[in-house]
């Protein structure tokens, strides 16, 4: 039997999987991009069966979320999860500006989640 590594970026690694699971994220963190046909217009060209089949398994695996969008009632937006921040950090080294990018996201966006969706609040 085959030991696992306990290293975080492989641990990191085998959640997200694949490189459109990061592209999606560092679209989500960079680009500020929130809505499906956002995603879309990345210069990599995912395919939408693509981009929908990641966005299911991130959040399958707790990495982001969809929630209603305030804005526009017909639409949901995609957020990293307090999982998907923290899994993020397993990526971090040094570079100041993506720390200081990740702070204000974090709260920026969980503040406008939580007050747009009190009941995520609730522990299940």
């Amino acid at each position: 039997m085959t030991k696992k590594s306990y290293w975080p970026v492989y641990q990191s690694l085998n959640t997200i999987g694949d490189k459109w699971s990061l592209i999606i994220i560092r679209d989500i963190i960079y680009h500020r991009k929130r809505h499906f046909n956002d995603f879309l217009s990345s210069k990599e060209k995912i395919a939408k069966s693509t981009h929908s089949n990641r966005l299911k398994k991130l959040m399958e695996n707790g990495i982001i979320m969809k929630v209603p969008d305030a804005s526009h009632k017909q639409k949901n937006k995609y957020v990293l999860t307090l999982k998907g921040i923290e899994l993020v950090r397993a990526f971090i080294d040094d570079k100041k500006s993506f720390i200081n990018i990740s702070k204000k996201y974090l709260i920026e966006e969980a503040e406008k989640v939580f007050e747009e969706n009190p009941e995520l609040l609730i522990q299940h």
